[in-house]
């Protein structure tokens, strides 16, 4: 996250300092993941236009309920498997979510706007990282970079599609 790097909001956070303007990181354990997501679901329509979060779990409890609310609550996600940042010894993968500001910048898409409205896209990003961050963590995270630099643009994953 470069310069915007935050620590992890603490669960009292949640309630009050993830829902402020700028760059907020949650890292619940998975079974808090419901309720860290229905905070980040506040701070969301509190601030649309002047926060941007960061939504890091171990994908332990995934097919319960805080799945759903995950996946309407993220432009971007995907499974980062255990390698080089992650260590072997935790197993299980991480599911990232990303939740980008909506743009205001109407000269260049005609007004308010989500990254992730640009569906095929989104899930064509998605399922690459996914397949990329079981061969390569680096690849991942300098395209992290690219990504959070700019998501409007929604730069081709390197390598193209990996399945």
């Amino acid at each position: 996250m470069g310069e915007d790097y935050v620590l992890p909001l603490t669960p009292t956070a949640w309630f009050r300092d993830g829902h402020l303007p700028g760059v907020h990181l949650w890292a619940p354990p998975p079974g808090a993941a419901l309720a860290a997501l229905k905070q980040l679901s506040r701070a969301r329509q509190k601030r649309p236009t002047r926060a941007r979060h960061v939504f890091v779990c171990q994908r332990l409890l995934w097919d319960e309920e805080w799945r759903t609310r995950f996946e309407k609550e993220m432009d971007i996600w995907f499974f980062l498997e255990p390698g080089t940042f992650w260590p072997l010894s935790l197993h299980e993968p991480l599911v990232v979510g990303l939740s980008f500001q909506m743009s205001n910048r109407n000269d260049v898409l005609g007004g308010p706007w989500l990254v992730r409205q640009n569906r095929e896209k989104v899930v064509e990003i998605g399922r690459a990282l996914s397949g990329l961050s079981k061969t390569c963590h680096l690849q991942v995270g300098n395209y992290l970079r690219e990504l959070w630099n700019d998501p409007w643009l929604l730069p081709a994953v390197p390598g193209g599609m990996v399945r």
